[in-house]
C-alpha cells in the first residue's frame, strides 16, 4: 500500500479522506500529499464517500493530470500534479 486511508468526518458530515503512513516511493508522495492530508477534492468533485476514493485510485491509473484540494494543517490547498 502507498500509505493509509480513513474517512474523515467533520461534524457528522462526511469531509474527504486523510492520508497518514505514506511510504517515500508511493505515488501519494509524488503528488504531493503529505502525511495528515485531508483529500476534499479531486478535479472540482467532493469526495465523500468510499466509491469516491476508488474513483481517486482509478483516476490516478488513468488520467494524465489531477487537480487535488486538500485541507493541510487546518489550511485549504491546491495540488496540481502530471503524471509521466
Amino acid at each position: 500500500a502507498n500509505g493509509r486511508v480513513f474517512a474523515e468526518v467533520s461534524p457528522g458530515v462526511p469531509d474527504g479522506f486523510l492520508i497518514s503512513n505514506i511510504r517515500p516511493d508511493s505515488v501519494y508522495r509524488r503528488m504531493g500529499i503529505m502525511d495528515g492530508d485531508i483529500i476534499q477534492e479531486v478535479n472540482n468533485r467532493k469526495i465523500q464517500s468510499a466509491d469516491d476514493i476508488m474513483g481517486l485510485i482509478n483516476l490516478v491509473r488513468t488520467a494524465p493530470s489531477m487537480t487535488l484540494g486538500i485541507r493541510r494543517r487546518g489550511n485549504q490547498e491546491t495540488l496540481q500534479f502530471r503524471f509521466q
